[in-house]
């Protein structure tokens, strides 16, 4: 019997469109078939990558663009062809290229010239002062020919840069920082034939009056647009014909990276869109829902979503319950290495999520062996209590500084008070690739984009403001069907 092609696929995408959600189908209508920029809040959970496929099937003048390159692998696994899915970094270099010929990326470029402005009164602060060239850059703060000192004195100070004397001789002032990073940017901001990678994302943005930008396609998707920063968002804007934007305005949680939570509303504006919604999940069973709703009302359980569980354990007795798959999210840092010591010694495979958590520990420990100190743990306090002090005596409430002290702390104890020993666990114990074979722990910033059927969160998260209420959306999100509370005690 000859088989039918056309008529089992006509099928297939018959069955397809009828599972679409009113509010999918409106969106990929949209995105089909009018010509005005579009904005779509996707809560979690809610098929946006399925919606985002089924609506580019039968367009060709499209591009899809991403800040990470694993969404736009997982695009292109799943059909879309590899020429219309971009990362937006890559789409930015594209522009510097159609405007300045020859171009050769030197990833140390702002190192070299905050180093040569720095050295001489400040190499103390060359790496915070990079963080702040870094910053401004990313947040579209700067103009070419502007001097905004004002600005600069705020973002150093809320950098942590302590006015004072050190060295018993040399005097710093947070206006004089300011005056280094106004020069560093001047010279970042001279488009030659040298640049590094913030400056893939920067330059487009500083130039965004006076180069040309070719449109790349009729229609450009955007994929969590609330992480972006705004230089990207508007290179994002001059590529294409008109924008689609899509992403959740409730799981905006990279501040401290240039994007803003802020940016629904400045996008909005800018681009006078059209504002869709996806509020059914398809990954959380309906208890798991029940508790997002009191941080983010309007998302809802798919009709024959499971029930789910909620339950609670003690902390301590994790050991007794997790199997390989399973996530354990935490709040702060700290508590992730405990649970991670603690699943060693009972003999469950385990990983942290983030290997930059290793080499900030790592810097730390550095610190130590140039402070010529013979006591780690007393050195150790100092440092984090130095440094929070200098952050509140700014107005920065940040406990950053405490989480990483007691991170090493633990370890520190944890490897018989051997600091080689420590180094050499951190070497083992972070990692950035995905593993379903062993229990993944990590923050809800590090373990955002991905699910599991079963999640263990612990009970240091807090709803002290929106940016808190943020990220306990985001963790209790990861879990498909069973959600444990890890409670204290």
């Amino acid at each position: 019997m000859k088989i039918n092609r056309d008529s089992i696929n006509a099928v297939v995408n018959n069955v397809v469109e009828k599972s679409n959600t009113d509010e999918q189908q409106n969106f990929i209508d949209a995105i089909q078939n009018d010509s005005n920029n579009l904005i779509c809040l996707a809560r979690a959970g809610t098929g946006k990558t399925s919606t985002i496929i089924q609506a580019v099937k039968p367009m060709s003048n499209y591009l899809f663009a991403s800040f990470g390159k694993d969404a736009v692998g997982e695009l292109i696994t799943r059909g879309v062809n590899s020429k219309n899915a971009r990362t937006l970094n890559s789409i930015c270099f594209s522009v510097i290229k159609d405007n300045i010929r020859y171009v050769n990326v030197d990833t140390s470029r702002c190192y070299k010239i905050v180093k040569s402005l720095a050295q001489r009164r400040f190499g103390a602060y060359i790496a915070k002062i990079m963080e702040i060239v870094n910053f401004i850059r990313a947040s579209g703060e700067y103009e070419i020919n502007e001097r905004n000192e004002f600005n600069f004195y705020n973002v150093a100070l809320n950098y942590v840069i302590e006015e004072g004397y050190y060295d018993n001789t040399k005097y710093v002032s947070a206006e004089e920082v300011a005056e280094i990073c106004n020069n560093a940017l001047c010279i970042l901001a001279e488009s030659g034939k040298e640049l590094d990678l913030s400056d893939q994302t920067w330059w487009p943005y500083l130039y965004r009056n006076q180069w040309k930008f070719n449109n790349l396609a009729e229609t450009v998707i955007i994929d969590e647009f609330q992480d972006m920063s705004w230089c990207q968002l508007s290179t994002a804007m001059k590529i294409g014909t008109r924008l689609a934007l899509i992403g959740d305005d409730r799981q905006a949680i990279y501040e401290w990276r240039g994007a803003s939570s802020d940016n629904v509303n400045r996008c909005v504006k800018q681009l006078n869109a059209k504002i869709f919604k996806l509020t059914t999940s398809f990954r959380c069973a309906k208890k798991i829902i029940a508790l997002a709703q009191k941080y983010v009302p309007d998302i809802k359980a798919f009709n024959n979503a499971p029930d789910g569980i909620i339950d609670s354990i003690l902390a301590f007795e994790t050991p007794k319950h997790v199997m390989p798959g399973d996530f354990i999210i935490v709040r702060n840092n700290v508590d992730g290495i405990a649970q991670y010591l603690h699943l060693i010694n009972n003999n469950i495979a385990c990983q942290v999520q983030g290997t930059g958590l290793t080499k900030q520990l790592k810097a730390i420990i550095k610190d130590f062996y140039d402070s010529n100190s013979s006591n780690f743990i007393n050195w150790l306090n100092g440092w984090a209590n130095e440094k929070t002090v200098i952050a509140e005596n700014n107005g920065i409430f940040d406990s950053k500084f405490n989480d990483l002290a007691n991170c090493l702390s633990i370890l520190y104890e944890a490897c018989n008070k051997d600091l080689n020993q420590v180094e050499n666990k951190l070497d083992f114990m972070t990692s950035d690739t995905k593993a379903e074979n062993i229990v993944t722990i990590g923050t809800a910033h590090r373990l955002k984009g991905r699910e599991a059927n079963r999640v263990f969160m612990h009970y240091n998260f807090t709803e002290a403001d929106i940016s808190e209420q943020n990220v306990k959306y985001v963790a209790l999100t990861r879990a498909k069907k069973h959600l444990t509370m890890l409670i204290d005690g």
